[in-house]
């Protein structure tokens, strides 16, 4: 949430920037401005709930949690 609160602080200095810029220097801020919510919300996606300290992840509103790989039988598989 942090990356996503950032991301957006910097697209609103873009914004501003624009007010004050001119010529062929208005399409950088104005990029930015136009880029920076994509990839905020990228980066706020990406962010995966944790349970253990292992990455869970979690699709269509589905938590999924992987199986724990056993490498040795334990006795109640027999």
């Amino acid at each position: 949430m942090i990356q996503y609160t950032v991301a957006m602080a910097i697209r609103m200095v873009c914004v501003i920037i624009c007010f004050f810029v001119h010529g062929i220097w208005l399409l950088v801020p104005l990029a930015a401005a136009l880029i920076l919510p994509s990839v905020a919300v990228m980066l706020a996606n990406n962010v995966g709930a944790t349970r253990s300290g292992k990455r869970v992840d979690v699709a269509h509103g589905v938590l999924v949690v992987p199986e724990p790989i056993r490498a040795v039988p334990m006795d109640d598989d027999k």
